[in-house]
């Protein structure tokens, strides 16, 4: 069997030359042919052949020594030879050859054309450790593309930067302005800066204080409004019994001068606070004091004053208050469209009802519980005094009223003879609540259903006297298609006859 030889010199430029040769394996030679054995070692191991062509080491007979450069020594040094002769038998080779030939060698069927253990041991040498190289003879050898290691961006920014205190102070105002007062009051406790910003009278130009008016003391009260004082035009404090005695002497009442819309309902405020906060508002459009017993003809003086831009007043269980004072809001706010005095007295009172009428400017008037409101009231109300009169018909010729929602719930006195006066008169009523008006009957509503056509809402509750004919009207007339809300509680004479052909013409019940 031939042996295989390999020879690796190390040359002074770190430079492997490794030869590798082949020869029988026969008995040692004696004299000339032992010389000439040992003179093609030594040509082989000349520095020429570092240099000689591939193609002039083949010799004719077919045996030849091969020399080629390695990559790294210590490579061809573990894995045995890296080159052999192009010619060799298949019994003498382990693997194919690397190195260039001229006449290609095929390995046989019993040899594998590619060794895995060796192909493993080279890639476990080859492929080193992240951030690692290999360097022999000039050459560099890094690690595969998976083994590279990953480089990222700095996530965390330039250094000092602080995201919240570098914003623009309106873009921050602008952002909390998007929480709700509740929340802004929690975040003013993070810190001084965070506590003057959430201060700051622009985030409070609309206070509504219904969702935590229990939660929130006094004195916070007290600060926001006085901090926002400049800025506030929405102010609701319904409910708020705890600023009781510190309206005037802790300045906020002198804090607000720019109110538009004022809430005092169910306040504990006295007489001469209310005044002041009233007549130093000059912008005030909606008011409302309902429920207050501080309120008192010098109160709608001051209104009347003061309030020259008035378009809602709430009065509601005012119980100090009549109409002698409601007259002077009605004559000095001309824009007044939504008047609500529910239980207050006077509504017999002639010269207020011709102003309402010959105003003209109502589109809301809720009146319930005011038992003073009779059926000559209402004629007055809708027909006024000084009108032609159709002596066809016998009512007078008014023209249309611009009421849309109506609100006589309560007024025992009034009956069909009054409800008539609104017949043909307020043709853009949308809402009409009548219960426990117990003279109310089907003849007037009958008469009236038909010349409402934007009607949507009606409440009888409690009516003993109506029958179905007044719910076959309402399924006949115009508004049918817009009406939207019924309320007949406690109607025991209403039944299956008319409420059937209600849900049959009215889809939007």
């Amino acid at each position: 069997m031939a042996e295989i030889r390999t020879v690796v010199h190390v040359l002074p430029d770190q430079t492997s030359i490794v030869t590798t040769g082949h020869r029988p394996q026969t008995p040692k030679s004696k004299g000339p042919r032992r010389l000439l054995l040992g003179l093609r070692r030594l040509s082989s191991t000349s520095p020429v052949a570092r240099v000689r062509s591939s193609s002039s080491l083949y010799r004719s007979n077919g045996r030849a020594s091969t020399s080629c450069v390695s990559l790294t020594a210590a490579a061809g040094a573990e894995y045995g030879p890296t080159s052999g002769s192009a010619n060799a038998s298949r019994d003498q080779l382990s693997g194919f050859s690397t190195a260039p030939t001229s006449a290609a060698g095929t390995p046989g069927a019993d040899t594998p054309f590619y060794d895995q253990s060796a192909a493993s041991r080279l890639r476990s040498t080859l492929s080193p450790a992240p951030h690692t190289t290999s360097k022999t003879s000039d050459v560099t050898i890094a690690g595969d593309y998976f083994s590279l290691p990953i480089h990222t961006r700095n996530a965390r920014g330039r250094p000092g930067f602080d995201f919240w205190h570098d914003l623009p102070y309106e873009l921050r105002m602008h952002i909390l302005g998007f929480l709700t007062p509740k929340e802004i009051i929690k975040c003013s406790a993070v810190s001084r800066d965070w506590q003057q910003m959430c201060f700051d009278g622009q985030l409070w130009f609309d206070l509504d204080t219904q969702p935590f008016y229990r939660d929130i003391p006094a004195e916070g009260l007290v600060n926001i409004v006085k901090r926002a004082g400049p800025f506030l035009r929405d102010l609701n404090l319904r409910n708020c019994v705890q600023l009781w005695g510190r309206w005037l002497p802790s300045g906020f009442v002198d804090a607000c001068y720019n109110l538009e819309d004022l809430s005092l309902r169910d306040c504990h405020i006295d007489h001469h606070s209310m005044h002041v906060l009233l007549a130093s508002n000059t912008r005030l459009r909606h008011i409302n004091l309902s429920n207050l017993a501080t309120v008192t003809y010098t109160t709608m003086e001051t209104v009347a004053n003061h309030c020259a831009q008035l378009e809602s007043l709430n009065v509601d269980w005012c119980t100090n208050v009549n109409t002698s004072g409601l007259r002077l809001v009605i004559e000095a706010c001309e824009e007044l469209k939504d008047l609500r005095a529910g239980e207050t007295s006077g509504w017999d009172d002639a010269e207020i009802l011709e102003l309402i009428f010959q105003r003209n400017t109502l589109e809301y008037l809720l009146l319930p519980g005011c038992v003073s409101l009779q059926d000559a009231s209402l004629a007055i109300l809708f027909e006024g005094t000084t009108t032609e009169i159709n002596y066809i018909t016998g009512r007078r010729i008014a023209p249309p009223r611009k009421l849309k929602h109506i609100n006589f719930a309560r007024c025992r006195t009034i009956s069909d003879i009054g409800i008539q006066a609104l017949v043909g008169n307020v043709p853009e009523l949308e809402g009409l609540q009548l219960s426990n008006c117990k003279d109310v009957t089907d003849r007037s509503l009958i008469l009236l259903l038909p010349t409402t056509p934007l009607l949507t809402h009606l409440d009888v509750d409690e009516l003993d006297r109506l029958s179905n004919a007044t719910l076959q009207e309402l399924a006949r007339s115009p508004c049918n298609g817009n009406f939207q809300h019924l309320s007949i509680s406690y109607c025991e004479h209403l039944g299956d006859a008319g409420m059937i052909p209600v849900l049959r013409n009215c889809p939007n019940l």
